[in-house]
Formats: C-alpha cells, structure tokens, sequence
C-alpha cells in the first residue's frame, strides 16, 4: 500500500465541502486531500441518520442534570 493510502485510511477527516449547488457537493479533507461527495437531500440524510442508543440517551440524561 502507498503511504498516501495509509495516510487516508487513518485520517479524521475534516471536510471542506463546496457549497450546495444540485444533489451532491463536493468535499475535500483539509488534512489528506481525500475527495468525497456528499448529499443535498435532506430526505437522504435523515435515510442514512442513526437513531440514538440507549448510552447516547443516557449520557444526555446525566450531562443534563443540575
């Protein structure tokens, strides 16, 4: 594997993503220049979106108490 391939592989990427001009725009990784297109509709989003665990619940109940 190319060591750019690596690079990609274990980047956090942080997208840099054009503005929305049809159904997809395209995003550019700030740190490993990986390209990636990303979806206008809100209707896919909310399709791809994962609904909260019982953990991501809980964590919300104990940051929220007084």
């Amino acid at each position: 594997m190319l060591e750019k391939d690596i690079e990609q592989k274990q980047c956090a990427h942080y997208w840099i993503i054009d503005s929305p001009n049809g159904r997809t725009s395209t995003g550019v990784c700030k740190f490993c220049g990986t390209v990636n297109e990303f979806s206008n509709d809100f209707g896919d989003i909310l399709k791809h979106k994962k609904p909260p665990s019982n953990s991501d619940n809980m964590q919300r109940d104990i940051l929220s108490e007084p």
